[in-house]
């Protein structure tokens, strides 16, 4: 995982190291597509991002914690 490698180059606390893993892998908040829609932005492209790491995080979620030993 890139984003574990980088994250370690600065991070030496392994709690805190965990709690970027798990948030690395968890999908992003619904809100961007409500303030996308609210401020007349592609709402239609937010959702579908939104809807795609919803589907991702079944996969990266297991794999975090297969990493992290739990």
């Amino acid at each position: 995982m890139a984003g574990t490698w980088i994250i370690k180059q600065f991070v030496d606390d392994p709690m805190i190291l965990g709690v970027c893993m798990v948030m690395l892998a968890t999908p992003v908040g619904s809100m961007t597509a409500m303030l996308a829609q609210q401020y007349d932005g592609n709402y239609d492209l937010a959702a579908r991002g939104v809807a795609l790491t919803a589907i991702l995080a079944v996969v990266t979620m297991p794999v975090v914690s297969v990493l992290m030993g739990a």
